[in-house]
């Protein structure tokens, strides 16, 4: 019932008070610690959703770690995780932890057969791109925006906003001294 009334709280635009309704669930859930992980999953996606993104990155990566001591890395549960820890801590210019979590997820994603698309894969490998070029790597930038150019054109064609910017992207990165 906890779940289905966050849902309809998430639903109806009010995530603050999804996200009260799961910290007072986590709280009663102390004894049952595969409940508790899994409302933290449920708080991390809701404080995600809020635009809470140092709470979201932070008990995301703490929840996919400790999926990680029972699950695999291609377990939809850890994917989702990496996946918005990553998107987080991006938001909030943690560069390197958001490279870590991002990289975990495409390398992981393909081996799982799960929901993930391939647009999803793809989008993310470019923000990977971008996140390299934030970091000072230009050179690890390129390499990752030409590897993924082929496979955006397949999947949008050449003239889709996606293969337009990624091309910016790349101009920049080879015109930067």
């Amino acid at each position: 019932m906890l779940l289905d009334g966050v849902g309809a709280l998430l639903d109806s635009g009010r995530p603050s008070a999804a996200i009260t309704v799961l910290d007072e669930g986590i709280e009663r859930a102390g004894d049952d610690p595969a409940l508790q992980l899994h409302l933290r999953h449920k708080l991390g996606a809701a404080l995600f959703y809020a635009g809470e993104y140092r709470r979201a990155a932070a008990v995301l990566d703490a929840v996919g770690r400790e999926y990680l001591r029972f699950r695999a890395p291609n377990n939809p549960d850890v994917l989702e995780c990496a996946y918005q820890a990553g998107y987080a801590y991006a938001e909030c210019g943690k560069t390197r932890k958001a490279l870590a979590q991002l990289r975990f997820y495409v390398l992981n994603v393909g081996m799982s057969g799960g929901d993930a698309t391939a647009r999803d894969v793809l989008e993310t490998r470019f923000v990977v791109g971008q996140l390299l070029a934030a970091d000072g790597r230009p050179d690890e930038a390129l390499a990752e925006l030409r590897a993924v150019r082929p496979l955006l054109v397949g999947a949008f064609g050449v003239d889709s906003i996606q293969v337009h910017n990624l091309d910016k992207q790349a101009a920049r990165l080879e015109s930067a001294p």
